[in-house]
Protein backbone atom coordinates (compact mmCIF):
# COMPACT_ATOMS: atom_id res chain seq x y z
CA UNK A 1 0.00 0.00 0.00
CA UNK A 2 1.41 3.71 -0.76
CA UNK A 3 1.74 6.46 1.79
CA UNK A 4 -0.44 9.64 1.14
CA UNK A 5 -0.23 11.54 -1.72
CA UNK A 6 0.37 14.23 0.63
CA UNK A 7 3.37 12.61 1.64
CA UNK A 8 4.76 13.18 -1.62
CA UNK A 9 5.66 17.11 -1.09
CA UNK A 10 7.07 16.37 2.62
CA UNK A 11 9.67 13.98 1.35
CA UNK A 12 10.72 15.93 -1.35
CA UNK A 13 11.04 18.51 0.50
CA UNK A 14 13.13 16.38 3.36
CA UNK A 15 15.02 15.11 0.90
CA UNK A 16 16.09 18.04 -0.97
CA UNK A 17 14.44 17.39 -4.01
CA UNK A 18 13.29 19.82 -6.50
CA UNK A 19 9.63 18.56 -8.63
CA UNK A 20 12.14 18.79 -11.60
CA UNK A 21 14.69 16.23 -10.61
CA UNK A 22 11.96 13.71 -9.04
CA UNK A 23 10.10 14.51 -12.31
CA UNK A 24 13.69 13.32 -14.45
CA UNK A 25 13.84 10.36 -11.93
CA UNK A 26 10.33 9.13 -11.67
CA UNK A 27 9.22 9.80 -15.39
CA UNK A 28 6.58 12.07 -14.38
CA UNK A 29 6.23 15.51 -15.25
CA UNK A 30 6.79 18.30 -13.11
CA UNK A 31 3.80 19.83 -14.19
CA UNK A 32 1.55 16.72 -12.79
CA UNK A 33 4.04 16.57 -9.48
CA UNK A 34 3.04 20.07 -8.69
CA UNK A 35 -0.67 19.17 -9.10
CA UNK A 36 -0.60 16.18 -7.28
CA UNK A 37 1.17 18.38 -4.09
CA UNK A 38 -1.36 21.02 -4.60
CA UNK A 39 -3.96 18.09 -4.32
CA UNK A 40 -5.71 19.21 -7.56
CA UNK A 41 -4.85 15.85 -9.22
CA UNK A 42 -4.73 12.17 -8.24
CA UNK A 43 -2.10 10.31 -10.19
CA UNK A 44 -2.31 6.51 -11.92
CA UNK A 45 -1.62 3.97 -9.98
CA UNK A 46 1.85 3.28 -11.99
CA UNK A 47 2.65 7.55 -11.62
CA UNK A 48 1.85 6.94 -7.94
CA UNK A 49 4.10 4.15 -7.57
CA UNK A 50 7.35 5.57 -9.22
CA UNK A 51 7.20 8.99 -7.31
CA UNK A 52 7.42 7.09 -4.27
CA UNK A 53 9.64 4.43 -5.25
CA UNK A 54 12.13 7.36 -6.12
CA UNK A 55 11.27 9.02 -2.76
CA UNK A 56 12.27 5.81 -1.04
CA UNK A 57 15.02 5.40 -2.93
CA UNK A 58 16.46 8.81 -1.57
CA UNK A 59 15.52 8.20 1.73
CA UNK A 60 17.74 5.20 2.06
CA UNK A 61 20.78 7.32 0.36
CA UNK A 62 20.21 9.79 3.14
CA UNK A 63 20.18 7.32 6.09
CA UNK A 64 22.71 7.59 8.31
CA UNK A 65 24.35 4.38 9.52
CA UNK A 66 26.12 3.61 12.64
CA UNK A 67 29.52 3.32 10.65
CA UNK A 68 28.64 7.37 9.48
CA UNK A 69 28.99 8.77 13.04
CA UNK A 70 31.36 5.80 14.46
CA UNK A 71 34.90 6.94 15.82
CA UNK A 72 36.94 4.70 13.64
CA UNK A 73 40.36 4.38 15.10
CA UNK A 74 39.29 2.76 18.17
CA UNK A 75 41.96 2.50 21.31
CA UNK A 76 42.33 -1.03 22.78
CA UNK A 77 43.68 -2.10 25.95
CA UNK A 78 44.32 -5.72 27.18
CA UNK A 79 42.63 -7.15 29.78
CA UNK A 80 46.43 -8.00 32.05
CA UNK A 81 47.08 -4.01 31.38
CA UNK A 82 47.35 -2.32 34.89
CA UNK A 83 44.59 0.22 35.70
CA UNK A 84 47.28 2.95 35.64
CA UNK A 85 48.24 2.21 31.94
CA UNK A 86 44.81 2.61 30.36
CA UNK A 87 43.71 5.65 33.16
CA UNK A 88 47.05 7.09 31.23
CA UNK A 89 46.05 6.08 27.78
CA UNK A 90 42.04 7.86 28.37
CA UNK A 91 43.89 11.08 29.25
CA UNK A 92 46.66 11.40 26.40
CA UNK A 93 43.66 10.43 23.69
CA UNK A 94 41.27 12.24 25.32
CA UNK A 95 38.78 9.79 25.53
CA UNK A 96 36.30 8.13 28.20
CA UNK A 97 36.08 4.54 27.04
CA UNK A 98 38.48 1.68 26.09
CA UNK A 99 37.60 -1.80 25.08
CA UNK A 100 38.91 -4.51 26.86
CA UNK A 101 40.92 -7.51 24.91
CA UNK A 102 41.31 -10.83 25.83
CA UNK A 103 43.65 -12.90 23.43
CA UNK A 104 42.11 -10.58 20.61
CA UNK A 105 38.66 -10.83 21.48
CA UNK A 106 36.85 -7.75 23.30
CA UNK A 107 35.96 -8.73 26.95
CA UNK A 108 34.11 -5.30 28.24
CA UNK A 109 34.59 -1.62 28.34
CA UNK A 110 36.76 0.13 30.72
CA UNK A 111 34.88 3.89 31.94
CA UNK A 112 35.44 6.53 33.19
CA UNK A 113 33.40 5.76 36.18
CA UNK A 114 35.25 2.18 36.67
CA UNK A 115 38.84 4.12 36.33
CA UNK A 116 37.32 7.12 38.86
CA UNK A 117 36.25 4.84 41.30
CA UNK A 118 39.49 2.31 41.18
CA UNK A 119 40.99 5.57 41.89
CA UNK A 120 38.94 6.46 44.85
CA UNK A 121 38.99 3.32 46.10
CA UNK A 122 43.14 3.93 46.90
CA UNK A 123 44.30 1.95 44.08
CA UNK A 124 43.88 -1.35 45.42
CA UNK A 125 47.36 -3.41 43.99
CA UNK A 126 47.14 -6.62 42.03
CA UNK A 127 44.01 -4.97 40.26
CA UNK A 128 44.32 -5.80 36.12
CA UNK A 129 42.27 -3.76 33.72
CA UNK A 130 40.03 -6.66 33.57
CA UNK A 131 38.86 -6.30 36.93
CA UNK A 132 37.50 -3.28 36.42
CA UNK A 133 35.80 -4.03 32.97
CA UNK A 134 32.13 -3.55 32.68
CA UNK A 135 29.97 -5.56 30.29
CA UNK A 136 27.42 -3.33 28.98
CA UNK A 137 28.74 -2.33 25.75
CA UNK A 138 27.01 -4.33 22.29
CA UNK A 139 28.09 -5.31 18.88
CA UNK A 140 26.16 -4.11 16.08
CA UNK A 141 26.58 -5.01 11.93
CA UNK A 142 28.21 -1.38 10.81
CA UNK A 143 25.02 -0.77 8.48
CA UNK A 144 22.86 -0.54 11.88
CA UNK A 145 20.60 2.46 11.19
CA UNK A 146 21.42 5.64 14.19
CA UNK A 147 17.55 4.65 15.69
CA UNK A 148 18.52 1.41 17.07
CA UNK A 149 22.49 2.71 18.25
CA UNK A 150 20.28 5.89 19.83
CA UNK A 151 17.81 3.28 21.48
CA UNK A 152 20.82 1.40 23.40
CA UNK A 153 22.60 4.50 24.64
CA UNK A 154 19.77 5.41 26.15
CA UNK A 155 19.27 2.53 27.96
CA UNK A 156 21.77 0.89 29.90
CA UNK A 157 24.42 0.43 26.86
CA UNK A 158 27.83 2.79 27.44
CA UNK A 159 29.00 1.66 24.37
CA UNK A 160 28.61 0.28 20.52
CA UNK A 161 31.09 -1.28 18.99
CA UNK A 162 30.62 -2.57 15.25
CA UNK A 163 31.74 -4.98 13.16
CA UNK A 164 32.07 -6.11 10.02
CA UNK A 165 32.89 -9.83 9.30
CA UNK A 166 33.49 -10.48 12.53
CA UNK A 167 36.86 -7.19 12.92
CA UNK A 168 35.77 -4.41 15.32
CA UNK A 169 35.57 -1.34 12.59
CA UNK A 170 33.92 1.95 14.94
CA UNK A 171 32.70 2.67 18.46
CA UNK A 172 30.24 4.67 19.54
CA UNK A 173 29.38 6.60 22.25
CA UNK A 174 26.78 9.04 23.68
CA UNK A 175 29.34 12.00 22.76
CA UNK A 176 29.27 10.58 18.85
CA UNK A 177 25.34 10.96 19.00
CA UNK A 178 25.32 14.12 20.45
CA UNK A 179 27.70 15.20 18.21
CA UNK A 180 25.80 13.97 14.79
CA UNK A 181 23.04 15.44 16.12
CA UNK A 182 24.49 19.05 16.17
CA UNK A 183 25.38 18.68 12.56
CA UNK A 184 21.95 17.66 11.53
Amino acid sequence: MLPELTEIKILRKKFKMTQERLSAKSGVSQGMIAKIEKGKVVPSYDKAKRIFSILENEGRKKSLYAIDIATKKIVFIKDTDKPEKAIKLMQKKGISQLPVLSGGIVIGILTERSALEYLKEGKKKGLKVKDLTEERFAVLPEKTDIDTVSRLLSENIQTVLLSRKEKITGIIARADLLKSALKK
